[in-house]
């Protein structure tokens, strides 16, 4: 911008126009990770849902619960709930973290080690990996609103 840029007074199409935006930031937050992040949320889903459907099958009421509630917060895109992306990514790689590297010491592969490579192993230990889930996802780091999160905005209107 520059001096001679004028300052015009916050109207009702400026409102409409920052409204549309912040409701976009929602919709596009996950998609602003870095990729490896975004897998580990897709294979998060994967991995939690496997685990879901055993403690089902055992009758386990509350993992089971526990479980549905973390894939809805996976799954569902709510404003008032935007879960931390980058922090659950990272809790998620936290966790799998001891498995992934007892794996890449395991053998020496002709190709890199894959966040999908890991899903048999994971669930091979699914009490242990129950444990750690029901640990760090005990509460589901959620994001204030984007009116909180965000501080300025340039809204160029004509």
């Amino acid at each position: 911008m520059t001096p001679e840029t004028n300052d015009l007074p916050f109207d009702e199409k400026g409102a409409k126009l920052l409204n549309r935006f912040l409701g976009r930031l929602v919709d596009v937050e996950r998609n602003l990770l870095p990729r490896r992040k975004q897998r580990a949320l897709e294979e998060m889903r994967i991995v939690i849902g496997e685990l879901g459907a055993v403690a089902t099958g055992e009758s386990r009421q509350v993992d089971v619960e526990h479980l549905k509630d973390i894939i809805d917060m996976l799954e569902r895109n709510r404003p008032q709930y935007q879960p931390d992306w980058d922090e659950v990514a990272g809790r998620w790689l936290d966790v799998i973290r001891p498995v992934w590297f007892e794996m890449l010491s395991q053998r020496k592969r002709a190709r890199p080690l894959l966040l999908k490579d890991i899903r048999k192993e994971l669930l091979k230990r699914r009490s242990w990996l129950l444990g750690e889930v029901l640990d760090q996802f005990r509460e589901f780091p959620i994001l204030p609103g984007p009116e909180e999160r965000v501080r300025a905005c340039i809204i160029g209107v004509d």
